[in-house]
């Protein structure tokens, strides 16, 4: 399976499903091929994520949510189902004002132009208990073997 690394709180919140769309400077480059991305926590946590986020993240992972969220860990599975640049997805109905759950997802990204923002599925896999990996810079390959079965109930085939 194809994973990515992204640093906490981020990767927790994607696989919470709070954060719906993962932006970077490049396109996914499977889209249509390979849906299912398994997230990898980084080893280190973001410097400062703000204000909001730490208050979003308290509110999901409790007050010692820096010390709590794994790391250097595969945390789960999320199903891509479109990506877009981010001016496409700014210029749809999806609004950071719209909603509550598209106001959270825009704290959780860059959404600058130039960006690609990768949404992911409504239910995301969390696994049971973090699997220990060293993960890399860009897209890279985790066996299946050392990943729990993932199941059609969670959204995944």
């Amino acid at each position: 399976m194809k994973a990515i690394t992204l640093h906490q709180p981020w990767a927790s919140l994607w696989i919470s499903g709070a954060k719906i769309h993962e932006t970077r400077s490049w396109r996914y480059p499977h889209a249509g091929k390979i849906p299912d991305l398994c997230g990898h926590a980084a080893k280190y946590l973001e410097g400062a994520p703000g204000p909001a986020v730490d208050d979003l993240c308290i509110k999901l992972f409790g007050m010692r949510w820096r010390e709590s969220l794994p790391r250097g860990s595969l945390i789960g599975v999320v199903n891509i189902v479109k990506v877009l640049t981010t001016e496409e997805l700014l210029h749809s109905r999806w609004q950071p004002e719209g909603t509550e759950r598209a106001r959270i997802d825009y704290l959780c990204g860059n959404f600058d132009p130039g960006r690609w923002a990768w949404r992911a599925a409504p239910k995301p896999l969390k696994f049971e208990k973090p699997i220990p990996y060293i993960g890399r810079q860009g897209m890279f390959n985790v066996s299946d073997s050392i990943l729990p079965p993932l199941t059609v109930q969670a959204g995944l085939l």
